[in-house]
């Protein structure tokens, strides 16, 4: 910790000439990114506050910062073609006290993230438009949005779609809630190629040929996978198949089914910013049948 302390006190310059010689951010807000994505099909890359750590050389608790992944975050940070097929997502944070309608703590800590990282923001991101990465975060420590609007358009996304699922080992997306629709109908054809909890880039290697080996034959690939699925989405837009960087978008839902004030653990599922160790390990034999491959897990 004190080695990432001194990191960031090293950045403050630079954070700064940034700040006034780069142009401003103009991000959509949650409601306005899904309708782009809805309107335009377009594949998103989320960028968070872990991202652009990373980009900076520091490591977060489930991802270490290396050469290889700097390198790929910053080239899809700076992808700027004017091609609606694909968003580049960054935190709706840039609007002043009003800018994200978040409660008192989660102001707090996306006004320190603003101020510390406003000017790298500014350097790396350079497209047009920008979505809010924060829309697969809409639920916990929201004050304003209309959830059971934001969440019917995130359905509408997905209803009757084939899925290939590319998340964490304990990640069990759509497992335990409706948020996909029915994701164990036989009328639909659901996938899950799993990859590691921590550190998942380090198989990057290995992921991207077998994601793209499997993806020809699904509507859409959703990821849940850390800084690796910021990547991986790109990749696969590139290549044309449309892909859903979308992590936490599930636990989030599940919170807002659990109508909870503070972020808790969920039985089953890997909450990382709760706990590290999944609560539950009963597995679900449908689950497990949608399971194609695991890679590094």
């Amino acid at each position: 910790m004190k080695t990432n302390i001194f990191k960031l006190l090293s950045l403050v310059p630079q954070n700064f000439w940034y700040s006034v010689v780069c142009k401003k951010l103009i991000v959509m807000n949650t409601d306005k990114t899904i309708d782009y994505i809805e309107e335009n099909h377009c594949s998103v890359s989320r960028f968070g506050d872990g991202e652009i750590e990373i980009m900076l050389g520091i490591s977060i608790n489930f991802q270490d910062s290396t050469k290889e992944l700097i390198r790929r975050l910053r080239e899809v940070a700076s992808f700027s073609e004017n091609d609606k097929t694909f968003l580049c997502c960054i935190p709706d944070i840039f609007r002043g006290k009003k800018y994200n309608k978040v409660n008192y703590e989660s102001y707090r800590f996306w006004d320190l993230r603003a101020a510390m990282f406003q000017g790298y923001w500014r350097k790396f991101f350079t497209a047009r438009t920008l979505g809010d990465s924060l829309f697969s975060r809409f639920y916990m420590g929201r004050k304003t949005v209309n959830f059971e609007r934001v969440i019917s358009k995130i359905k509408r996304l997905f209803q009757d779609k084939n899925i290939l699922f590319v998340e964490g080992d304990n990640s069990k997306l759509g497992v335990g809630n409706d948020l996909f629709g029915d994701i164990f109908s036989d009328k639909r054809k659901i996938a899950r190629i799993l990859c590691p909890d921590r550190n998942a880039f380090s198989f990057y290697s290995t992921i991207l040929p077998t994601v793209l080996n499997y993806a020809p034959y699904y509507d859409v690939v959703i990821m849940a996978l850390g800084p690796t699925a910021s990547v991986l989405s790109f990749d696969l837009y590139q290549s044309g198949f449309w892909a859903l960087d979308m992590g936490h978008i599930d636990i989030e839902y599940m919170w807002y089914l659990l109508k909870a004030k503070t972020k808790v653990t969920i039985p089953n599922k890997m909450v990382s910013e709760v706990s590290n160790t999944v609560e539950d390990t009963k597995n679900d034999n449908k689950y497990l049948r949608q399971i194609i491959t695991r890679i590094g897990c």
